[in-house]
């Protein structure tokens, strides 16, 4: 009576440590991309509204805008971001500019991220 051979069920221990360390990876680079993320739609967020209160009823001058930028902070809880805003004046309008960086670290180098953007009031 020969003995046959039984077939392997399942995976073994090192592949699912495999899995393990893979599926860790991406939690550990989802968990600092996401937050990010989040920012950046609240930024926008931010410069679509002041555009579409622009439009409803035109700014009279830069502080109003500042002013508008610092209360839509203070209510999402972003004040430390007040300073990665500046508003200038231009011929017959306003341009408003969000930019600053955040570094996202793959940990074995931090890549730097650059978020900019750019909203012209007439």
């Amino acid at each position: 009576m020969a003995i046959t051979p039984r077939k392997q069920q399942g995976a073994s221990p090192i592949v699912l440590l495999i899995i393990l360390a893979i599926i860790g990876v991406g939690v550990f680079i989802g968990m600092q991309y996401i937050p990010q993320k989040m920012e950046r739609g609240a930024v926008d967020t931010l410069m679509s509204n002041i555009e579409k209160n622009h439009a409803g009823t035109p700014f009279g001058s830069k502080q109003q805008i500042e002013s508008q930028i610092a209360n839509k902070l203070n209510i999402e809880g972003m004040n430390d971001m007040l300073n990665t805003f500046t508003v200038t004046e231009e011929n017959d309008g306003y341009v408003v500019t969000a930019k600053y960086q955040r570094e996202l670290n793959l940990i074995y180098t931090t890549k730097p991220v650059l978020y900019e953007k750019t909203l012209i009031l007439k």
